[in-house]
């Protein structure tokens, strides 16, 4: 009898683990930190090579996101193989880095919203990051907005550009610093994923009850 009692608790415990790791698109919508593409017209291209990176600001707020996808207003002149990767603030400039987005399995050559994805990035509350952008191979010309404005709580009007691989970086500051064109989104981590571990913590203390129980 008791056997029975422990595998049904710790069936119900062990189908609550398996719904809260689902996948974060089939339980939490997606929150935009920073979009100046929408509504906002493009001024011109900054060309990314191999040797020239460019890089935008975001910010989180007071919360702790999990990165979605960030989408660059790109054409793709010369083709070859973009790379978009997240930093942290170095101060006016990219810092570490913090994870490389996956990419798209193809380019179009005029300009067009272009959507790297994220995978297992948290985003710290209260903090800037850097989305950067640079090529293996080819080139990519990101669109810089016709203006300073921009929609989310994460906007910044700030964008950087560095001619050798990153060593060093010119960072534009606004007003009138016409920003690099980006939409970046994030979810807020479901209160499911927060539960996991006291989750396994209830299995594991019925499992050992359970073993008591047996001895007793």
């Amino acid at each position: 009898m008791r056997d029975c009692c422990f595998r049904r608790r710790a069936g119900v415990v062990l189908a609550l683990l398996a719904f809260c790791s689902l996948p974060r698109s089939a339980r939490a919508a997606g929150v935009v930190l920073s979009d100046n593409i929408t509504g906002v017209a493009s001024g011109g291209t900054e060309a990314a090579t191999g040797s020239t990176w460019l890089a935008s600001s975001f910010g989180t707020g007071n919360a702790t996101y999990e990165l979605d996808n960030v989408t660059l207003l790109l054409q793709n002149p010369v083709a070859g193989a973009a790379v978009v990767q997240i930093y942290t603030d170095g101060g006016l400039q990219p810092g570490s880095l913090v994870g490389t987005l996956t990419s798209p399995s193809s380019y179009l050559g005029p300009l067009v919203e272009t959507t790297f994805t994220a995978d297992g990035i948290t985003l710290a509350a209260d903090s800037t990051y850097w989305v950067v952008l640079h090529a293996t191979s080819g080139e990519f010309d990101w669109s810089w907005a016709l203006g300073d404005s921009g929609t989310g709580i994460g906007f910044q009007d700030t964008w950087s550009q560095s001619t050798d691989g990153g060593s060093s970086w010119f960072t534009f500051v606004g007003p009138s610093s016409y920003p690099t064109q980006m939409i970046v989104t994030a979810s807020v981590p479901e209160p499911g994923s927060l539960a996991l571990l006291g989750l396994g913590t209830g299995l594991s203390w019925l499992w050992r009850r359970e073993r008591k129980g047996r001895r007793a």
